[in-house]
C-alpha cells in the first residue's frame, strides 16, 4: 500500500523518457490525486506546459503543486516568464512531507505494474483535459488504511450482489469497482495432450494437483506436467486471482517453476504432456487451447472473443474504492481508462486493449449460418429464424455487457463496455444507424424463460445506455432496438457471479 503523498518523484525514471531527468519536475493537483513528471518547457501566462511520457501536457499552474529540485532551476532560469507565483505551491524536495498537503486519498497497489499502470493513466488523463485539475478538487476526508486498491480480479465464481439493475452501474457517481486495464491469459501445451480444448473447471483442478493425467480430462493416456510463472510474477498473480480462487484452489506446491514466459513457450513443445498459462501474445509457436466456461462452448483467444469477453480466460484489472472521495474525480480518472488513448498508453505494461472492435464478416457468417442447418429443436426454430433476419444484415460490436444483477466487479466490466460503445458509435459512420442489444442466457426454468429474460435484460440495458449517453444517441442519430434469443447459438456462456435462476449476456449488434 502506498499513499501518493508520501510516494518519492521516481516517474521521471520510470515513465518519462531519460532526457528528462536533469530537470525533471512532478506536478500534481491539489487534492494530490493526479500526477504528471517531465520537463517544464513553456508558459503562457496560465498554462504551463511539461513534456511527459505522452507527449507535451498543458495545466493550469494554479491547480498544480511543482515538486523536485528540477523545480527550482527552471524558476531561477527560464525564458517564459515562469514564477513560483504561478503555481499552487513549490516544494524544491523530492518527497512532500506529509502535513504540507491536505489529507489525500491512500493509494495501494498488488504489484508495482499496477502503479506503474496507474501512473501512465494519470499523465494521460491530464493530458486529455487539463480542466478536469480544477473541479471538485476538495480532499477526502477521514481515514483507512486503503481508500483505492488496484489489482487483479475474477469475473467467474460467485460474488454478492451490488447492482439490482443496469441503469445502477451505468449512472453511479461513486461506483465501488471500476475496470482499469485486462490481461486474457493463453493456455498452451504440448502437441501429445490430446485435446484441443480445457474447461475451466479442469485447469483450476491440474494446477491443484487434483487432475494428474490428461486422460482423466478426455485427453491422452500421459501424465500432465503444469508448468507455471514464479511467485514474484504479476501474471501469475492475476491467474490465481481468475481462475484458482474462484475454484476455492491453491496451487500444488510440486508444480515446476520456470523464470519467464519465452522459457515456457520455448520448452512447452519439448515437455511430454505440458500445460502452462502465458500472457495473450506470448504463445509463440506452441499449441493454444481453446477454453470452455460451464456451459461447454469452446472459444480460442483472439483480438475480437478477448474484447468482448466471449473468450472467458480474462483477468480485469480493477479499482477497488474502499472510502468514497469527497470528489467526483477518482470515478472521472478510472472511467478515463477506457479510452482508446489510455488503452494504447498501457498496452506496452503487457496489458490488452479492450478497446470496441468489429467482428469480421466471415465470423458473423459462420454463426448466422448455422442457425440454419435444420437441427435446432422444433421450438427452438422460430427464435433461430428471428435471429437469422434481425441480425443478417448486421455486424457485431465487441461490447458485451452482463444483464440483471451484477457483483461490483461485472459491474466494473459492463460500466467499461459502455464506454466503449459510447466511443465507437461516436464514430460518423455509425450515423442513423439501427443498435440492437442482442441478449443471450439460460434459465432454469427451460428456452422459453430463457428467450422471455434475455429479452428483458436486453431492454434493460438499452434503456441504461440511452441514459448514460442520451447526447450520442440524439447527435449521431441512433435507434435501439432490444431482443432476447435465449440459449440459442451462444457466443460464450452466461456466466454471472451473482447466484438466481437465470443469467444473461447482451451484445451489440448495428445495422
Amino acid at each position: 500500500m502506498t499513499s501518493l503523498k508520501r510516494l518519492a518523484t521516481a516517474l521521471a525514471c520510470c515513465c518519462a523518457p531519460s532526457m528528462l531527468i536533469g530537470q525533471a519536475v512532478e506536478l500534481r493537483s491539489s487534492d494530490d490525486f493526479i500526477s504528471v513528471a517531465g520537463e517544464i518547457t513553456g508558459f503562457d501566462g496560465t498554462m504551463v506546459t511539461i513534456r511527459s511520457s505522452v507527449g507535451p501536457v498543458s495545466l493550469p499552474a494554479s491547480a498544480v503543486i511543482c515538486y523536485g529540485p528540477g523545480c527550482a532551476a527552471v524558476l531561477a532560469d527560464n525564458s517564459f516568464g515562469l514564477t513560483a507565483a504561478a503555481f499552487a505551491d513549490v516544494m524544491p524536495d523530492a518527497a512532500p512531507a506529509t502535513d504540507s498537503l491536505p489529507e489525500a486519498l491512500t493509494i495501494g497497489f498488488a504489484r508495482p505494474v499496477y502503479e506503474s499502470l496507474y501512473r501512465h493513466l494519470t499523465t494521460a488523463f491530464a493530458a486529455s483535459d487539463p480542466a478536469d485539475l480544477t473541479v471538485d478538487l476538495a480532499p477526502a476526508t477521514g481515514t483507512g488504511p486503503t481508500d483505492v486498491f488496484l489489482g487483479p480480479a475474477s469475473l467467474l465464481g460467485r460474488a454478492e450482489q451490488v447492482y439490482a439493475a443496469p441503469i445502477d452501474w451505468a449512472m453511479a457517481s461513486a461506483p465501488p469497482a471500476q475496470m482499469v486495464a485486462l490481461r486474457a491469459f493463453a493456455i498452451i501445451a504440448s502437441p501429445d495432450v490430446g485435446v484441443a480444448s480445457i474447461r475451466i473447471a479442469d485447469l483450476a483442478a491440474i494446477y491443484a494437483g487434483e487432475v494428474t493425467n490428461w486422460s482423466q480430462i478426455g485427453g491422452a493416456e500421459i501424465d500432465v506436467l503444469p508448468l507455471q510463472l514464479p511467485a514474484t510474477s504479476a501474471l501469475r498473480d492475476a491467474f490465481i486471482a481468475a481462475v484458482m480462487d474462484p475454484a476455492d484452489k491453491v496451487i500444488a506446491d510440486d508444480i515446476l517453476t520456470m523464470a519467464d514466459e519465452d522459457s515456457i513457450a520455448a520448452a512447452i513443445n519439448g515437455f511430454a504432456g505440458s500445460i502452462s498459462i502465458v500472457a495473450f501474445g506470448n504463445a509463440g509457436p506452441a499449441k493454444m487451447l481453446s477454453v470452455a466456461g460451464a456451459c461447454g462452448v469452446a472459444v480460442l483467444p483472439n483480438d475480437f472473443t478477448i474484447a468482448s469477453g466471449d473468450y472467458p480466460l480474462l483477468g480485469p484489472v480493477i479499482a477497488r474504492i474502499d472510502r468514497p472521495a469527497a470528489t467526483s474525480l477518482p470515478a472521472r480518472l478510472f472511467d478515463f481508462a477506457t479510452s482508446d488513448a489510455a488503452q494504447k498508453l498501457i498496452a506496452p505494461e503487457g496489458f490488452v486493449s479492450h478497446a470496441a472492435l468489429r467482428q469480421s464478416a466471415v465470423e458473423r457468417n459462420i454463426r448466422l449460418t448455422g442457425l440454419l442447418t435444420g437441427t435446432a429443436p422444433p421450438e427452438d426454430r422460430p427464435v433461430a429464424a428471428q435471429m437469422y433476419q434481425a441480425l443478417f444484415a448486421a455486424t457485431r460490436l465487441s461490447p458485451t455487457m452482463s444483464g440483471g444483477p451484477a457483483s461490483a466487479v461485472e459491474g466494473a466490466w459492463n460500466r467499461a463496455m459502455m464506454g466503449n460503445l459510447a466511443q465507437i458509435l461516436a464514430a460518423p459512420d455509425f450515423a442513423g444507424r439501427q443498435v440492437i442489444f442482442a441478449g443471450f442466457g439460460n434459465s432454469d426454468a427451460g428456452g422459453a424463460d430463457a428467450v422471455e429474460r434475455s429479452a428483458a435484460a436486453a431492454e434493460a440495458m438499452a434503456a441504461a445506455f440511452a441514459a448514460f449517453a442520451p447526447d450520442l444517441l440524439a447527435g449521431n442519430d441512433l435507434t435501439l432496438t432490444a431482443l432476447g434469443f435465449g440459449d440459442l447459438s451462444q457466443a460464450s456462456c452466461a456466466r454471472g457471479q451473482v447466484a438466481g435462476p437465470a443469467h444473461s449476456r447482451i451484445e451489440i449488434w448495428v445495422k
